[in-house]
């Protein structure tokens, strides 16, 4: 039988399209309350975007990608990027060593680092959420004209292990990030950059466009709320629902 080439396509889009599903149903297995509150359509962008960036990295078999999407889960969408998380470029990034070895190698050092900054119980993580919850609109708004070492100070407080491990060039870059993002949606700037610092930290850099958390840039870009100190409130309330949501599935 002669398969010719326009069939082997439909084969690969099938193979594509099957395997997206069975992603779909282990991220909904593997994250249950995020994949509910991302719903499925943004779950079957964050997806989509895994095999693809997977692919870009060189990882093409299902246990490599599989992970992938483990780390956009556990990490954010940009995880890939993110420069709090350097640990992951050797393993990303050196395509000339097989792909297996490379995903073995970065689950290692997920596990290392998941440990290191969450505990081996996740009491840490929990302990770090708690103290996350405790800020209020008006600390930030007591700051003033927030400095970088205002900010530096809050995230070594609220996230102690994570800061350490981050070191002060990521630190900088994240907080650089958020001070753009704030003047870019009209936030107060002030409290805008200190609650967006917090964000773009515990939920990954590139978390006002992430599929996973639409709330997120849904609030950041509605053109329903005119305000911006009521932009502001807003994010606020919903990042503390979903710390409360976390917390309280934590028992």
């Amino acid at each position: 039988m002669l398969v010719r080439e326009p069939q082997i396509a439909i084969f690969a889009a099938r193979s594509r399209e099957q395997f997206e599903l069975a992603l779909r149903a282990h991220a909904a297995s593997f994250a249950p309350e995020l994949a509910r509150i991302a719903g499925e359509t943004n779950l079957a962008t964050a997806v989509r975007t895994a095999l693809d960036r997977a692919e870009f990295y060189g990882f093409s078999n299902r246990g490599p990608t599989r992970l992938f999407l483990e780390l956009m889960l556990t990490f954010g969408s940009e995880f890939d990027t993110d420069p709090v998380l350097s640990w992951t470029r050797p393993w990303l990034d050196n395509r000339s060593t097989d792909q297996m070895v490379r995903a073995v190698n970065l689950h290692a050092a997920m596990q290392t680092y998941v440990v290191r900054v969450a505990g081996l119980d996740g009491s840490a993580a929990l302990a770090s959420l708690r103290r996350a919850r405790s800020l209020r609109l008006e600390d930030f708004d007591a700051m003033g004209d927030v400095s970088n070492d205002d900010l530096l100070a809050m995230l070594r407080s609220t996230y102690p292990d994570r800061w350490e491990l981050a070191g002060p060039a990521a630190l900088e870059c994240v907080i650089g990030h958020a001070s753009r993002l704030t003047q870019s949606v009209a936030l107060p700037a002030a409290a805008g950059t200190a609650l967006l610092t917090g964000v773009l930290f515990g939920f990954g850099h590139g978390a006002a466009d992430d599929p996973l958390y639409p709330w997120i840039g849904q609030t950041l870009r509605s053109r329903q709320i005119v305000e911006p100190r009521a932009r502001l409130v807003r994010l606020h309330r919903k990042v503390n629902a979903y710390i409360d949501g976390v917390l309280a599935g934590a028992g």
